[in-house]
């Protein structure tokens, strides 16, 4: 059940998960198939969430940093942290997604408390959404965690990638992520907008309106949070899109250029 205990002025409701941890070991990992639905609320957990992300491509916000997310892509988010992601528009996503209690985790290991401490992984500094390219050892220690957890566990053996992981994400450096969180609620009705359906945007007056912006200021705060353009950022789920389509077995690459808003097959593959 979910429980909404405030409401946001950006008018997403933030509503509290439990974790569903077990009372014999204190972690719990389930796999998930992300569709593209709309963010429409913010959720947060009483316990430490790691994801790894396995196929797909997409969207996530965690407190207030955006960014988008592709395989190999890992999230940290802290108890109490607001977050919520979706895939692009037309796919899905997969993903695997680990709740654990780090204290409890940590009896009887003669770990110092302070290695895996979870405090101080969130904030304004804190790079909560991971890429592969820029942390692969990380990522792949998060892969490992997600196999172990998600088979015919050992628990020692998943105790024990657990603890690796958690001292991982303490040694990751502090980098700011102010670009990232600038207006990152305001720009929501322009995400759902460009998301909805990216081969048929509104103008950028339009799309500035739904954000209550200024187009220059819609246009600054975009850039700022995905380094290109609404038009660009729409484009790119396209050609993503496209891409998811084409792989399935017999797909006619005109037929799908033209469900992805390409006016024909050469469009498609010159973008």
């Amino acid at each position: 059940m979910l429980t909404t205990v405030r409401k946001r002025s950006s008018d997403l409701p933030l509503t509290s998960t439990p974790t569903g941890m077990p009372a014999a070991f204190p972690l719990h990992a389930v796999g998930w198939e992300m569709a593209d639905h709309a963010i429409r609320d913010l959720h947060h957990h009483d316990g430490l969430e790691l994801g790894y992300c396995h196929a797909g491509r997409g969207l996530f916000l965690v407190g207030g940093a955006m960014a988008p997310f592709r395989p190999g892509s890992c999230i940290i988010v802290a108890p109490g942290v607001q977050h919520r992601a979706r895939s692009d528009a037309g796919t899905t996503s997969r993903w695997t997604f680990c709740w654990l209690d780090a204290s409890r985790l940590l009896a009887g290991s003669g770990i110092p408390r302070g290695l895996l401490a979870t405090g101080r992984l969130r904030g304004a500094d804190f790079p909560a959404i991971i890429d592969r390219d820029q942390h692969p050892a990380l990522s792949a220690l998060f892969c490992a965690l997600a196999a172990e957890a998600t088979g015919p566990a050992n628990q020692e053996v998943l105790r024990g990638l657990a603890w690796a992981v958690l001292a991982a994400c303490q040694r990751l450096p502090g980098r700011s992520q102010a670009g990232l969180a600038v207006g990152w609620q305001r720009l929501i009705p322009a995400l759902r907008a460009i998301q909805g359906d990216p081969s048929a945007i509104p103008p950028m007056p339009a799309l500035a309106r739904r954000c209550g912006l200024s187009p220059p200021t819609l246009r600054r705060d975009f850039h700022a949070a995905f380094g290109c353009s609404p038009r660009d950022y729409a484009l790119r789920l396209r050609v993503q899109h496209a891409a998811e389509l084409l792989r399935r077995p017999g797909s006619s690459v005109t037929d799908v250029a033209l469900t992805c808003g390409f006016a024909s097959a050469s469009g498609l593959a010159r973008r």
